[in-house]
């Protein structure tokens, strides 16, 4: 996957819950550390707001500290993402991002079993691109952390489609691999540990190969919260993602 990639979004049930669907508070905010070779080298704050079966959310990611003399804004990163939960599944509208460094903004429509992206100043679409196929019921990254978050007694069994950047096709399958003691400034306790297969499908600028990934994931006022994750990156190796604060608010 292309760069450290950290977003998260969720529902409320404001009129009340779907039957067998969870009520999320009004608002969700995480705080993660991104750290490189052992090393913090960035922060990403994600707020996330819920009204009904409508969520909306906003990321901020950016280089901090000494890398930040190295990568510069390189790896700044603004996100946005809308949409509904229907009987349990994240269903996307709208995506966003925007690029600090190459001063691009990227924008995906979910319209049924299309998928439109448009990006300004135009950018590649991979190669090979994602075809219209591959991209049925794929869901973007920011929704991704969303679908997460609704893991409650089994987040070590799900598959993930996702739709990155507006470009990039691939799956993540998650399975149990036993459990872990967490000591974080957001969690302190045994965590859920998943084993996680990242396989690539389509629309990447650089080959990819498939890895093999770890998330761990802690039940924290009733939510499945993604603390720690790692991800591959095109550069700098595997990005592990800390979460050092998570809150939650009820208007």
């Amino acid at each position: 996957m292309k760069r450290f990639i950290v977003a998260c979004v969720l529902l409320l049930g404001g009129a009340g819950p779907a039957q067998g669907q969870l009520a999320m508070p009004a608002r969700v905010s995480i705080n993660y550390n991104v750290n490189v070779y052992g090393v913090t080298a960035g922060e990403a704050l994600y707020t996330f707001n819920f009204q009904g079966a409508d969520y909306q959310a906003t990321a901020r990611r950016q280089i901090t500290g000494v890398a930040r003399n190295f990568l510069g804004d390189s790896q700044d990163f603004s996100y946005s993402s809308r949409g509904r939960i229907e009987n349990g599944q994240v269903r996307p509208v709208a995506y966003r991002h925007e690029d600090d460094h190459r001063h691009r903004v990227v924008q995906v429509a979910f319209n049924g079993n299309e998928v439109i992206t448009t990006a300004t100043p135009r950018m590649g679409m991979g190669h090979p691109p994602a075809t219209p196929e591959q991209k049925v019921g794929a869901i973007d990254q920011v929704s991704m952390f969303a679908q997460m978050l609704m893991g409650q007694e089994a987040p070590c069994n799900r598959t993930f489609r996702v739709f990155l950047d507006g470009r990039s096709r691939f799956d993540l399958v998650l399975r149990p691999n036993g459990t872990q003691q967490v000591s974080l400034p957001s969690y302190r306790g045994v965590a859920q540990r998943c084993a996680v297969q990242f396989t690539p499908i389509a629309g990447f600028s650089d080959p990819q190969r498939p890895a093999r990934l770890t998330f761990l994931f802690a039940n924290i006022n009733g939510l499945t919260v993604p603390i720690v994750v790692e991800m591959p990156t095109d550069s700098v190796g595997v990005v592990r993602l800390q979460a050092r604060s998570f809150r939650t608010a009820t208007s």
